[in-house]
Order: C-alpha cells, then structure tokens, then sequence
C-alpha cells in the first residue's frame, strides 16, 4: 500500500513538473489519510495511529512543511518539518471536545507566514461494542455537616468502556422523592475523557446516607442513551446527629394478599424443597440474585411476591436515607404477595426459614425516580400519591 501511494505521488509530481517550473510558491496537491475512520476509544488511549501522505510542488530549502493537529480550539503543531513527498505513520490526536479528529497541512515560509494549508478530517468508526460505566467510585467520605453547610466535597473516579464520540457523563445525586439533582462543580469545557477524576459538590439532604448516580447523555438530544447506561454510587455519611426513632415518612400500612391457590396435585414428599424467588411484578422479572435495585415513579404501587419459600416468611423494610424506622412483616406464607407503596427509596429483603437475624435474606432496592419513563403509568399501574413526608 505504501508503495502504490508513492507510485501516485511520483505521477501526480509528473503530471504538475512543468507547471512546477514557474510556481513561485509552493502548492499542496495530495493531503490524505488512511484509515479514514478510527475507533474513538483508541483515540483516547492515543493508540491510534493512520498514515498521513502528502503531495506538494514548489518546495524549495525557503519553505517548511508543517502538520497541526484541532486539540481543545486550536491547532496544536506536531511535526515542525514534516516530509513534503511521503507517507508517515502519525498517532491521531484527539480533539478533547465532541468533534472528529483534524489535521492541517501547512506551508511556511522562512518568516513562518503560511503560504498554503490543506485540511484533513476524520471519522469515527462505529462503536463495536455496547457502552458501560465499569467504574464509578469515591475517594474519600462525606461528613454529614459538611454536606448540610454546602461545602461537601466528594473526590471521584470513573471509568467508560466503549464511550460513545457523541456522548457525555454527567454526575447527579438522587434526591429522598427520587427526583435527579446535578452535583457537579463549574468547569470550563463540557466535554471530559472516559477515565478521568472529579470532585462532586453534594446537595444538602437530611440523611444517612447519599446516592450519587453517573449517567451517560446524548450530546445532540440533550436525553439519556436508549438503554440508559448509568451506575450508582452509595456514600455513607459521617457523624449523623440522633433522630428520634419512628415512622416519619406517613406510609401507609402495606396489604398483603392471600397467596395464589394451591395446586391440584399433590407434590411428592421425597421431592426436593423448591428454590427461593422473590421479585416485583410487572416490570421487573424475577430472580434469585441476592442484591438489585430498581427504579419506579414516586407514589407508584409496588407488589412483591415470593414463591417456594421455606416457612415461616419475613419481609422486612428499611428507609434508605437511615431516617425513618424499619418495618417487619410476617410471619407469611411460603407463596404470596405483599402489596406496598413506598413513599421515598426502601429495600425490602425477604426472610425465609427463621427470623431475619437468624437467616440469610434476599434484597430488592426500590429507588423512587420521576425519569422512569411513563410507559409503566400506561399499562395501567396503580398510583398511590400519599399527602406528607
């Protein structure tokens, strides 16, 4: 390929030889790249490299070629003299904002006046692989009297594999009515890499504890990407004052309903006892993992149920914000349903076989969010919104 690409400069050189002879100052004639697209991840890593060639007429010992790469609205030199007939392997330079990645090509004379230039830019190839945020995590811990004064600081860092050109992280914290807040500190351009460390700057919130969410966004629609990539992160806070214990939150007492019918047939007493599941209706399937969280609209009903369970069950409620006094229902049958409505963000974990102390539990985090999309509210879920806090 190297080769064929000389071949062509020498019969482009041909082609101009007699116009050569009476340009007074240099012409660029060739000015491309191969490959034309590069994956934005390598870019980043500036492990990408194409083989610029270049084709130019007139040159004398008076004149100089110079290659710049678009880094962050300027462009940014990184080869003074670069060879005026030739094809050079370059490292692709990103442009530390949103836009492709760009080269000029310019001619300068002996007083550094540019003569001629030619533009050279990029493309992005398409994505090989799904987004992820792989890491999201804290460096330090946040005092609760910092945070209520405004001056909690949170170091941060993260990690995006395969991150979207088109696409940027942003930092929020999720409020106890699950609404979103932006936590993030002023700086002066939007753009930020997919590896990188930051500081948050929590809201003031009377809690326990604090969740802090990374979220990926489309630039061009301003909306989260189609399959929402983003990552919590729970943060502890440090010398909480004592509240007075009790059920602050004005939730109303859950219902439970009778379990579904038993089967016609009888099951063997030699057969094995059946595997513990316990999920949320609807919308969340169920499972046996023993943690995961899920997002729901505030004030939406939210019904539990268990199946196969070893008697006698418990289902015990706890407040994320560590705020209000947790709740224990029970004992349950082994099959059943459990109909609440949670006001805030809880996590209910279901006992089966003993008392909660006495046994292992499975979890299920309910975190209230008005940007669950309405579909839910379409297909019919009850609502349930409560007066009070």
């Amino acid at each position: 390929m190297r080769r064929l690409l000389l071949v062509t400069f020498m019969l482009a050189l041909t082609v101009f030889h007699v116009s050569a002879q009476s340009v007074s100052t240099p012409n660029i004639v060739h000015f491309a790249a191969n490959p034309a697209q590069v994956d934005h991840a390598a870019v980043e890593a500036s492990t990408a490299q194409v083989e610029i060639s270049t084709a130019i007429i007139g040159m004398t010992a008076d004149y100089h070629l110079q290659l710049a790469a678009w880094v962050n609205g300027d462009w940014r030199v990184v080869n003074e003299n670069f060879p005026a007939l030739s094809v050079e392997s370059v490292t692709v330079v990103h442009p530390q904002d949103f836009d492709a990645p760009a080269f000029r090509l310019a001619v300068l004379d002996g007083q550094g006046k540019v003569v001629d230039s030619a533009l050279l830019q990029l493309a992005y190839a398409a994505p090989s692989a799904a987004a992820d945020i792989i890491r999201f995590e804290a460096g330090d811990n946040l005092s609760y009297d910092d945070v209520q004064s405004g001056q909690g600081r949170l170091p941060i860092r993260w990690t995006v594999q395969n991150m979207p050109a088109n696409t940027v992280l942003v930092f929020q914290q999720i409020m106890p009515d699950g609404s979103l807040t932006s936590v993030e500190l002023p700086r002066e351009h939007l753009w930020i890499p997919a590896t990188g460390e930051g500081v948050l700057a929590p809201v003031p919130v009377e809690a326990k504890q604090i969740i802090f969410r990374a979220l990926l966004m489309d630039i061009a629609s301003g909306f989260p990407l189609e399959s929402e990539v983003h990552k919590d992160l729970i943060i502890p806070l440090v010398g909480v004052p004592a509240v007075e214990a009790g059920n602050a939150g004005g939730n109303p007492e859950p219902t439970i309903e009778p379990p579904a019918a038993a089967p016609t047939e009888s099951v063997a007493a030699s057969a094995p006892a059946a595997e513990t599941i316990f999920g949320i209706n609807g919308y969340a399937p169920l499972t046996t993992e023993p943690a995961r969280s899920v997002e729901t609209m505030p004030g939406e009903t939210i019904t539990l149920s268990w199946t196969g369970s070893s008697t006698p069950v418990y289902i015990q409620q706890v407040d994320n914000s560590g705020l209000r006094e947790g709740q224990q229902f029970g004992p349950l049958d082994a099959s059943g349903q459990l109909e609440v409505c949670p006001r805030d963000s809880y996590t209910y974990t279901l006992f089966a076989g003993g008392e909660p102390q006495a046994v292992a539990g499975q979890s299920i985090t309910i975190i209230q969010s008005p940007s669950v999309t309405t579909q839910r509210e379409q297909a019919g879920n009850a609502m349930c919104w409560n007066a009070g806090g």
